[in-house]
């Protein structure tokens, strides 16, 4: 992938950037369609499978601003690279977060009963 100036870019560059959490969270569902489709998928799958986020707890990988949390509960923590994502997460309500890389996660294995992604 090339960058604006045409150098290689890794992809999760631009969520790095200073406003990107405030972009994703704002623009991008702003469609009340949007807004529940993936919350409500999540919310279906983790009761299919059993997963009762208030008991171990789900990991919401990268969490991004947030939108999410409802679904998964109690039991949820998010963990984003982006500071930028973690703040939008924050004002959302949220207050079990974590700054992290997903190619190095800061948890001993078994830790969480779910990772959501």
């Amino acid at each position: 992938m090339a960058g604006t100036s045409g150098s290689p870019t890794r992809p999760r560059e631009k969520w790095l950037a200073p406003h990107a959490g405030k972009h994703y969270a704002g623009k991008r569902w702003r469609s009340e369609r949007r807004a529940n489709r993936d919350p409500l998928l999540v919310s279906r799958i983790l009761e299919e499978h059993g997963v009762r986020p208030s008991r171990g707890g789900v990991l919401d990988a990268p969490c991004g601003a947030g939108r999410l949390a409802a679904a998964i509960g109690p039991g949820h923590l998010g963990l984003d690279i982006s500071r930028s994502m973690l703040e939008e997460a924050r004002r959302g309500g949220l207050r079990r977060l974590s700054r992290g890389d997903l190619e190095h996660l800061p948890f001993p294995d078994e830790t969480f009963d779910a990772v959501v992604a």
